[in-house]
């Protein structure tokens, strides 16, 4: 097999990353190497760790994108190449370049303070709500809309449970519901919010209760933003991110788990309902397997950016660890222990505990 080298026109082979990316197929022309690891350049479509990357530039469309040089075919060893090309790629680095930079002295993005909020009260009969869900201080409408989401969340967790919870119900026993916040999987700016929120689901006497609850909420809108939406082309984008999740896990104590039970992590949007925009990457997380933790490992953004759809990529782009909060009993919950659910309670929140 020929190896491309700059100037040659070559094809992009159809694989699933180029076609969720829409490059499969289409022919242009080698501009560059790199070295990843060196340079940073990227994102890198199928990287898959050879650290080498090749820039391509298609004159139908005058994009410009690196591929991992087995997604590269050599069509025309030199090919005929324009003479404005070069000026036409260097007008569109220039013209990226400023408008980022106005972008980003118009609009800075700014780290928000992530704060504890008392969960809501889970309203059946005979059990414990406990602990805390992350919100965003300010006083802003865009913070109180972004509170009012995360919320959301929450709540619709909880309703989505009760009928459940009661069914299970009896005698003295307690049920639990108890939520919390993982710092690590939470990020917060005014462009995004994002969170992975633990939360145990036991019924009276019950166990293997752990999983997730989800939200992702665009800030400047106020709106909880779904995996398909973040992404260019779901259906084809999902099984090469859901490949790159389970390889995070593949040499942990906890692949067995998910070797052991492969039909619950099949690239469906039901499966990996649960998700993050981590400060390092996606995040996925699956309830507990029997007698195991709940799961969760986060793709880093340099596999996951070829993806993403405008949406996504503004996003994405805004993403920020959360700002520490100046009084530690702000950012971790500690002073509201289990609360009953008031006896006569019926349907609807709030609902006032005991």
């Amino acid at each position: 097999m020929i190896s491309p080298r700059f100037g040659d026109r070559v094809r992009i082979a159809a694989r699933p990353e180029t076609e969720a990316t829409g490059f499969a197929g289409r022919v242009g022309e080698v501009w560059g190497e790199s070295v990843p690891s060196v340079s940073d350049v990227g994102p890198v479509i199928g990287d898959r760790g050879a650290d080498l990357a090749l820039s391509v530039f298609f004159e139908d469309s005058e994009d410009v994108a690196w591929f991992a040089p087995h997604l590269v075919q050599c069509v025309d060893r030199g090919g005929s190449r324009s003479p404005i090309l070069p000026l036409v790629f260097l007008a569109a680095l220039v013209l990226a370049a400023a408008t980022a930079l106005a972008g980003i002295g118009n609009s800075p993005v700014r780290r928000l303070t992530v704060v504890s909020a008392t969960t809501p009260c889970l309203p059946v009969r005979g059990y414990l709500t406990t602990g805390a869900y992350p919100n965003v201080l300010g006083r802003s409408m865009r913070a109180a809309r972004t509170n009012i989401a995360l919320r959301r969340a929450v709540v619709t967790d909880e309703r989505r449970y009760a009928p459940s919870a009661r069914e299970h119900s009896f005698g003295d026993w307690n049920g639990i519901y108890q939520t919390a916040i993982d710092q690590g999987l939470t990020s917060a700016s005014t462009v995004v919010v994002s969170a992975l929120i633990p939360v145990l689901r036991l019924y009276p006497g019950g166990n293997d209760g752990q999983t997730w609850i989800s939200t992702t909420v665009d800030v400047r809108s106020g709106r909880a933003v779904s995996l398909r939406q973040l992404l260019a082309n779901p259906s084809l984008a999902l099984p090469v991110l859901a490949s790159d999740w389970k390889s995070r896990l593949r040499n942990s104590v906890l692949w067995p788990s998910v070797a052991g039970d492969s039909a619950s992590y099949t690239p469906s949007f039901a499966h990996y309902r649960y998700f993050s925009l981590t400060p390092t990457g996606l995040a996925f997380g699956f309830a507990q397997e029997p007698a195991g933790p709940r799961l969760a490992a986060v793709i880093p953004y340099r596999l996951v950016r070829p993806y993403l759809s405008p949406l996504g990529r503004r996003l994405v782009a805004g993403v920020r660890r959360p700002r520490p909060a100046r009084n530690q009993a702000q950012a971790e919950f500690a002073g509201i222990g289990p609360r009953h659910s008031r006896p006569d309670v019926t349907a609807g929140w709030p609902v006032t505990c005991t």
